[in-house]
């Protein structure tokens, strides 16, 4: 546990990391809930998308891995770290089709009910947490550089 002071904390070098966890996280309570996504539903949205979210902290995982002391290794990181990248953009396509197709009458019904408050702000946390998470992967990929042995 760190001294600092929890308002004076800077980002973390692996904070992509943290992010993948949290979206994997909100992404399984809220899908998961009855409420949000009946059960006939969940094999068609819900499970794909969470495996999406668990393939991407795989994949920042694997490509944490690899130790780039060759050019042929940088070229390697770099794309997984694209297809990390990737990967918030397929779980962001995923959620506007379950907005069509799942909650679309729920996001257009004329009184603000909690059904429609709660999916409205989970779609901005979700967009909010993905648009952090691939700025992060982005300067990640940007910082990756051919490391020299001593």
């Amino acid at each position: 546990m760190s001294n600092v002071l929890e308002r004076h904390r800077g980002i973390s070098e692996m904070e992509f990391y943290v992010t993948a966890i949290n979206i994997r996280h909100e992404l399984t309570t809220f899908l998961m809930h009855e409420k949000n996504v009946p059960k006939r539903w969940r094999s068609v949205y819900t499970y794909p998308v969470i495996n999406l979210s668990q393939a991407q902290i795989d994949l920042i995982i694997k490509a944490n891995d690899v130790f780039a002391f060759k050019p042929e290794q940088v070229e390697y990181r770099k794309a997984l770290q694209r297809e990390c990248i990737a990967y918030c953009d397929i779980i962001f396509e995923r959620l506007q089709s379950m907005m069509v197709d799942l909650w679309w009458d729920v996001l257009h019904r004329p009184d603000d009910d909690s059904d429609k408050i709660r999916i409205q702000k989970f779609i901005d946390n979700m967009g909010k947490l993905l648009v952090f998470e691939e700025d992060r992967l982005k300067r990640w990929r940007n910082s990756t550089k051919l490391l020299r042995r001593k």
